[in-house]
């Protein structure tokens, strides 16, 4: 197990190879010596948590460890829109159950409910999902059903409810870094129902520094975005209620539990980041090897042969086509 002291202390401690079972009784695999190897290549001194990995996200925002006044802060930025104001949190189950055994089911990062009942899937998503808004269908298609009650009178009056995700990737090609989405009538642009809503927060496009910072969603935004890389609370972001949310985020406030959950997300993503640059290296000199042959054999012939490069590198179909279609 981790000994930590100071947040110092903590993201500078090695972690000890045996089994850790937590508080839900949550058994976790020992890492592997690639894990290992992962973890010593990428630790740092850092004060604050990760924001950006599931469990960093859910340690500041759960309102089950007191933070739901974070969450609400949040919620409320992203709901002015729809003319929602929350003023109370109630957290719910973050699993939804699928009516027949053989589905999947539904497990959220965080779940609530606010005063009149609606509704709240909050979701952080690190790694880039194409299909994440039908994933959230998906997830809003568990809570309906939750809601569904048998017997003849019931008369479909569902509350409703409100899938948010907060991506570190790009979803949609503009420059709008917050989307909204319901279920509309295409000619007059006004809701059929308020029952399905999708709120998606592209973190990469909110590239604001501290004094162009506007309002509390544009500062909570930034927080989640970039405390890893900050040592203390910016004067700009000294807001009272800002201040528990980076006290939550301190590693050096963590149990040890806690922080091996942590540990162990922050090198799933570095290992994913670490793929990821791995492969864009290839695609590149992919690439480049094509042009290269496109300048001698022809435009058509190039195309070709950067297909046949792409292919010899392991690229799907799709990505090939897609990539082609830029080149």
């Amino acid at each position: 197990m981790l000994t930590k002291n100071d947040s110092k202390s903590a993201a500078n401690s090695s972690i000890s190879n045996k089994t850790i079972q937590s508080k839900t009784r949550r058994k976790l695999k020992p890492l592997t010596k690639k894990e290992l190897a992962i973890y010593e290549a990428h630790k740092g001194a850092g004060v604050y948590v990760d924001l950006t990995t599931d469990e960093g996200f859910k340690l500041a925002f759960d309102p089950n460890r007191g933070n739901g006044k974070c969450l609400m802060l949040l919620l409320n930025g992203l709901l002015k829109e729809l003319g929602i104001q929350i003023t109370e949190l109630t957290s719910l189950n973050i699993e939804a159950i699928s009516p027949r055994k053989k589905h999947r089911k539904g497990v959220f990062d965080l779940n609530c409910k606010d005063q009149e009942g609606r509704e709240y899937i909050v979701e952080m998503q690190v790694v880039a999902q194409k299909n994440f808004v039908n994933r959230s269908l998906f997830y809003a298609a568990h809570k309906i059903l939750d809601q569904t009650k048998p017997g003849d009178k019931f008369n479909f009056d569902y509350k409703p409810i409100i899938v948010v995700g907060i991506l570190d990737f790009k979803l949609f090609e503009d420059e709008e870094f917050i989307h909204i989405g319901q279920f509309i009538d295409r000619k007059n642009g006004k809701p059929l129902t308020d029952v399905l809503n999708g709120i998606y927060v592209e973190l990469p496009k909110h590239n604001k520094n501290l004094s162009e910072l506007e309002n509390p969603l544009d500062k909570i935004i930034y927080i989640i975005k970039n405390i890893v890389t900050l040592n203390d609370i910016p004067k700009e972001l000294a807001l009272r209620d800002l201040i528990p949310l980076f006290e939550t985020a301190k590693l050096c406030n963590m149990t040890e539990e806690e922080y091996d959950m942590f540990t162990r997300a922050m090198i799933e993503k570095w290992e994913k980041n670490d793929e990821k640059a791995y492969y864009e290296d290839r695609l590149d000199k992919a690439l480049s090897r094509g042009r290269a042959e496109g300048i001698s054999q022809g435009i058509s012939q190039g195309i070709q042969k950067m297909a046949e490069l792409m292919r010899a590198e392991g690229l799907s179909e799709a990505m090939i086509s897609k990539l082609l279609a830029k080149a």
